[in-house]
C-alpha cells in the first residue's frame, strides 16, 4: 500500500485564508502606530501590538503586499516602506 505526501505551495497558502476586515484593519493600525520611517519591522512586535500571533501577521502582511522579509536572532523582520503604508490609508 502507497501512500501519497501532500504537497503544498507555501507561497500561495497565506492567500487562501480568508481574514476578517476587522482583523485585518488592527495589523493597519499597529503599522501605523510602530512606524516611524522607511525600516525593518519585527513580526514579533507588530503581533503584540495588535494581539494576533505573529504566524497570523506575517499572513496579512504577504496579503497587503509586504513581502520583504529577512530572519535573524530576534525573529522575522518586514520591510515597510512610507509609500506603501500610504496606499493603505
Amino acid at each position: 500500500m502507497s501512500t501519497k505526501r501532500k504537497t503544498y505551495d507555501y507561497t500561495t497558502i497565506s492567500l487562501r485564508v480568508k481574514f476578517p476586515p476587522e482583523v485585518i484593519n488592527a495589523v493597519i493600525e499597529a503599522l501605523k502606530e510602530l512606524f516611524h520611517g522607511d525600516d525593518w519591522y519585527k513580526v514579533g512586535q507588530i503581533a503584540d501590538t495588535c494581539k494576533l500571533t505573529p504566524r497570523k501577521v506575517g499572513a496579512i502582511l504577504t496579503q497587503l503586499g509586504f513581502q520583504s522579509r529577512k530572519r535573524d536572532a530576534y525573529g522575522f523582520h518586514v520591510w515597510i516602506e512610507e509609500y506603501a503604508l500610504h496606499r493603505l490609508r
